[in-house]
């Protein structure tokens, strides 16, 4: 993986890729044969259009930095094509739910849909205490609540993930020992029905900030506190209960209110009944 100094210098270079791949059809095949997602300018997206022009995608927002910018910079891309839905699987943080759907209901009219999945989420996840398998459930119940909501509005080909590098990191990728599986890259079903589209893939948090923000995007949305599209599933240590789900949510509001003036980039509350895992020199510790 390349590492850039800038921004302005990884959009520089990305640049010159696209212009490289649009001027030769056999390095363009090529690449797209090796599964390395490709990337593109804010300001340049149309080769970006060239690459989905055959099929509408369908991006998953789950209220987090990632899925919120992912989503922003395919509206730029290709507009039309694009539908966004948020599948609330009863795992957020309190009021997320309403604050996602005032942003993007009111940037992407009916492009985007909402659709209350919590009784689903919550009956799938009943007795389950391990996190990877909850991840993996968690995932799976994604895919399919996509397939079967999508199948009453259009055709899609692809599905949009707002996947990090770091995400690929710690869900085995690369040369390290898999530290926790996120939903959407280890814990997907091989048998769905869509192509990914990763557009982030390569990048870290801090320049997906970035992205958002010259996309226009809230400055609350884009300082969020990284959190996972389990949500408050993989945060709750042991099995989870509708009751330990409201008891989490409302610490985890008190303690967002009482740091409201503090940029803190990352934490998190935890509901646990036992050892808990951190990860150290890319292993697995309790």
């Amino acid at each position: 993986m390349a590492v850039f100094e800038s921004t302005d210098k990884m959009y520089e270079v990305l640049g010159s890729l696209f212009n490289l791949l649009m001027q030769d059809k056999d390095l363009y095949d090529k690449f797209l044969e090796s599964n390395i997602v490709i990337k593109f300018t804010i300001s340049d997206p149309e080769g970006f259009i060239w690459l989905t022009n055959d099929g509408k995608v369908i991006c998953g927002l789950s209220g987090g930095v990632d899925s919120s910018v992912c989503a922003a910079l395919l509206d730029r891309a290709i507009g039309d094509q694009l539908l966004c839905m948020f599948i609330d699987h009863g795992l957020m943080r309190k009021n997320e739910p309403e604050e996602l759907a005032e942003v993007f209901g009111t940037r992407l009219g009916d492009r985007f849909v909402a659709v209350d999945a919590r009784e689903r989420f919550i009956g799938r996840l009943a007795g389950v205490t391990d996190p990877e398998t909850k991840r993996k459930v968690i995932g799976e119940n994604f895919i399919r609540t996509f397939e079967e909501e999508s199948s009453k509005l259009a055709e899609f080909k692809y599905i949009a993930h707002g996947t990090l590098y770091p995400d690929v990191i710690e869900s085995g990728g690369g040369k390290t020992a898999t530290i926790k599986t996120h939903h959407n890259v280890g814990g997907l079903p091989d048998d769905m029905k869509y192509e990914n589209l990763e557009p982030l893939r390569w990048l870290f948090k801090d320049e997906v900030r970035q992205i958002g923000l010259e996309l226009g995007l809230p400055e609350d949305l884009v300082w969020r506190q990284p959190f996972p599209g389990p949500g408050l599933g993989v945060r709750i240590v042991g099995a989870i209960t509708p009751e330990r789900l409201e008891i989490l949510r409302d610490a985890d509001a008190i303690v967002r209110h009482l740091k409201m003036d503090c940029r803190v980039t990352a934490d998190g509350e935890i509901l646990h009944d036992g050892p808990l895992l951190t990860a150290s020199t890319g292993t697995r510790r309790k």
